[in-house]
């Protein structure tokens, strides 16, 4: 393999940026993808053969590459967090926090139903310490109470047994 910068193809096999880039084209020749700039499949059902085609664990574990790649891109935490929805849990801190800033921007675009799906497999990661899972669930919460959701108080009850400090507690109590 030569040096230079590379980019994850398969379960852990990488390939230098000349090597990707000769595959690119190699695919878009043969109608698998289509453009070389912004990549996509040439038609849904390749896209879903290709997908299919991949064990579950591997396609968990690219899919947590992809959010990781994207991360550290800066891309917007909506695009990371598509990613992480199909991932494995690892109890990883990054993942609840990516999970919980992409959560937060749905609610506040409205898609507050998005926000408790995020909420949701934040909670399965899970979060690393009580006040972490308590904020979590706070959030999620809130999220449920605009939905009119039936879970809404026991939400907030598991939250409240996780909360130490007690200004917290009366606020959490005040919602």
């Amino acid at each position: 393999m030569s040096a230079g910068k590379s980019v994850l193809v398969e379960a852990g096999d990488e390939v230098d940026a000349v090597e990707a880039a000769e595959a690119v084209r190699a695919l878009v020749k043969a109608d698998i993808l289509d453009g070389e700039q912004r990549l996509a499949f040439v038609h849904p059902i390749v896209r879903e053969a290709v997908y299919a085609a991949m064990p579950g664990a591997l396609r968990a574990r690219l899919h947590r590459r992809a959010a990781k790649l994207l991360q550290q891109a800066s891309a917007p935490v909506e695009a990371q967090a598509i990613h992480l929805l199909a991932s494995e849990p690892t109890a990883d801190p990054d993942v609840v926090q990516a999970l919980c800033r992409a959560a937060g921007a749905a609610r506040a675009g409205g898609a507050i139903e998005l926000a408790v799906t995020y909420l949701r497999r934040a909670l399965r990661e899970p979060p690393g310490n009580e006040a972490t899972r308590a904020s979590v669930l706070l959030d999620l919460a809130r999220a449920d109470a605009a939905l009119g959701s039936e879970l809404t108080d026991a939400r907030y009850r598991e939250a409240l047994e996780l909360i130490a400090d007690p200004a917290d507690r009366a606020q959490a109590l005040l919602e």
